[in-house]
């Protein structure tokens, strides 16, 4: 008579699924935009919807000589500008029951509050990138140039990449338009990574530097991956990328901007709240997080945007 084993098969209903009771989430980049915002309100009294913010404008130079004996005419100051910048009210919160809380081995209430806290930083960074890429000024690849005037975006091709000659109008038109740098040295601009591939093998030898050759560890803005004329480049998964080129081709936005480009006034900063308890035996329980504030373009002069093709869009 043959063994007997006390095999799998035999104790089928004693051997279970072993669960890691470690979850992972799912893959993300790290938000970027809310970094570069520099302009903020400094001196708001009173409370109000919107908050308007003026810039005054130079007088123009006194070059004449003046009269001996004659004083010059006075000049008045120019009428200022102003941007306004309307308060949103945004927010998210989350249920959970009793009975889940206690019967699931993952640990939801933490889960929750990871999930709320990716979901917070992520709208505030699509709501920073929608001012980001709406400015008025924008340029055009065309092949391995730019186009003399913007064309369609529907028109663009996969073989408009983003290349050198974009660049550097750009920046030269930062220079022109008299904005600040940054860091006193470079401005910013976030690009796609398939659009940092395209450029990067499009520069010339010793064009482009990586952070190391200009920059101490400590002054490397988060995703930066090199300077090209004047630019720190910061390579992002959330620039921003449609298929809106020619036969829904992917069309790629690469911004550039100096300070002054953007502005947020904060009514209430955004924040974790724990909410009531809405049921009369306490059983279900609510988290979310919530917050007012705007964003605005405030100097349009100090913010680009090149819209181009990739040749490595899949």
């Amino acid at each position: 008579m043959a063994d007997a084993y006390t095999n799998v098969a035999a104790i089928s209903n004693a051997i279970t699924t072993a669960v890691d009771q470690a979850f992972a989430w799912n893959l993300r980049s790290t938000p970027l935009f809310r970094n570069v915002i520099d302009k903020r309100p400094d001196d708001v009294p009173i409370p109000g919807n919107p908050v308007r913010m003026f810039f005054y404008s130079d007088i123009a130079v006194s070059t004449s000589t003046l009269d001996e004996e004659d004083d010059p005419d006075a000049v008045a100051l120019g009428n200022p500008t102003y941007v306004d910048i309307a308060p949103g009210e945004y927010g998210l919160h989350m249920k959970s029951s009793k009975l889940a809380r206690l019967t699931s081995f993952s640990g939801i209430e933490s889960a929750i509050m990871e999930a709320l806290k990716r979901n917070m930083v992520d709208t505030l960074d699509a709501l920073v990138a929608a001012k980001l890429y709406a400015g008025t000024n924008r340029v055009t690849a065309n092949a391995s140039d730019i186009d003399a005037s913007p064309v369609a975006v529907n028109t663009l091709a996969a073989t408009d990449l983003y290349n050198p000659k974009a660049a550097r109008y750009v920046v030269a038109q930062l220079r022109a338009n008299s904005v600040e740098t940054y860091d006193g040295e470079a401005y910013v601009a976030f690009i796609h990574p398939h659009a940092s591939a395209d450029f990067r093998t499009s520069t010339s030898t010793g064009a482009w530097l990586t952070p190391h050759q200009y920059a101490s560890q400590g002054n490397i803005w988060k995703g930066e991956i090199g300077m090209f004329e004047g630019v720190r480049y910061i390579e992002t998964p959330r620039a921003k990328v449609a298929n809106d080129g020619a036969s829904s081709a992917a069309a790629y936005r690469t911004a550039i901007l100096g300070r002054d480009a953007l502005a947020e006034a904060v009514w209430e900063e955004p924040h974790s709240v724990i909410g009531d308890h809405l049921s009369p035996l306490k059983r279900s329980r609510s988290v979310g997080w919530t917050g007012v504030l705007g964003h605005e373009v405030y100097r349009q002069a100090a913010l680009y945007r090149v819209e181009h093709g990739s040749g490595y869009a899949a």
